[in-house]
């Protein structure tokens, strides 16, 4: 068998954040809007090129078996 290259967690992170990086100015460049979490009002939301922002909902807390009834 051959030689297997396994990258260390360092980067494999780097990648992840280039990736991100990458697909958030491919949003911008098309126009799209980026769903954006405020942590402040544990709200998600969309926001537009042009600044304007959309509620989308809000965040849960706890485990998500527990809302099953």
């Amino acid at each position: 068998m051959g030689y297997h290259f396994v990258p260390d967690d360092g980067m494999v992170v780097k990648r992840a954040r280039q990736a991100v990086t990458l697909a958030l100015k491919k949003k911008r460049i098309l126009g799209q809007p980026i769903a954006r979490f405020d942590p402040k009002t544990s709200k998600v939301y969309l926001e537009y090129g042009d600044g304007t922002r959309v509620d989308c909902g809000k965040a849960t807390w706890g485990r998500y078996s527990e809302y099953q009834k």
